[in-house]
């Protein structure tokens, strides 16, 4: 069963990536929605799902089914989400899956870390992720969704 309000959140995601229809069997698309999902959870967008550390990131199952439900949907994408946090988010997604994968591990370190500084923040998921140095050091420098727009 999906969640209440997961169509929300993931429309937001979808008009971030700037696509009508996303699609349950594209890798991309649904590594995107796992990552900008987990962006807006970060800033407080509910629903609030359960993330784990995975391979590439954030990664959350009930969400994964969820996309599943959702994208099989005929029917247009509505969110309430404003314009404003849709766009700070393209922003960040436009960057491409590395950056967003590097962006997202840096998120999820510092919710885990908060009293760790930025320089521990980035030399911690260097360590875990090496092959992505730079883009870590690019994502840590990168503005975050301003909580005005929210």
């Amino acid at each position: 069963m999906t969640k209440d309000g997961a169509e929300n959140l993931i429309s937001a995601v979808s008009r971030a990536m700037k696509k009508r229809k996303l699609d349950a069997e594209n890798f991309e698309d649904m590594l995107m929605v796992q990552k900008g999902c987990f962006i807006l959870n970060s800033k407080g967008i509910l629903p609030k799902y359960k993330f784990d550390v995975y391979v590439r990131g954030p990664y959350s199952h009930d969400l994964a089914e969820d996309y599943r439900d959702i994208s099989e949907k005929d029917t247009p994408y509505e969110t309430k989400i404003s314009y404003e946090c849709i766009e700070e988010l393209s922003a960040i997604l436009k960057k491409g899956a590395a950056f967003v994968e590097a962006y997202t591990t840096m998120e999820m370190a510092k919710n885990y870390n908060p009293k760790m500084s930025k320089d521990e923040l980035m030399e911690f998921v260097v360590e875990i992720k090496p092959h992505l140095k730079k883009k870590i050091r690019e994502a840590s420098e990168f503005p975050a969704i301003s909580p005005s727009v929210i």
